[in-house]
């Protein structure tokens, strides 16, 4: 069974970096946000067993994020 896993940074250069990191462990159902807003509308949307997240991002921050999903899932999040 493939695993979903959204992966959430500003930094363009770092998200992709995430994504080759879990492409070469397997994982091909990746979907990214690059912004607090698109992390809440992504998890909304795609359910994913896994979210890395940054902390640090302009507007809304990591933690916010992590919040708001928190008040309705218990999806996993790593916070980086």
């Amino acid at each position: 069974m493939e695993h979903k896993l959204l992966l959430v940074d500003d930094d363009r250069d770092l998200l992709e970096m995430l994504c080759s990191i879990f492409r070469r462990a397997g994982y091909t159902d990746l979907v990214t946000a690059s912004s607090g807003v698109e992390a809440l509308q992504a998890w909304r949307e795609q359910q994913p067993a896994l979210i890395v997240l940054d902390v640090m991002m302009p507007g809304m921050d990591g933690l916010t994020v992590c919040t708001r999903i928190r008040q309705k899932s218990h999806v996993p999040i790593i916070i980086v």
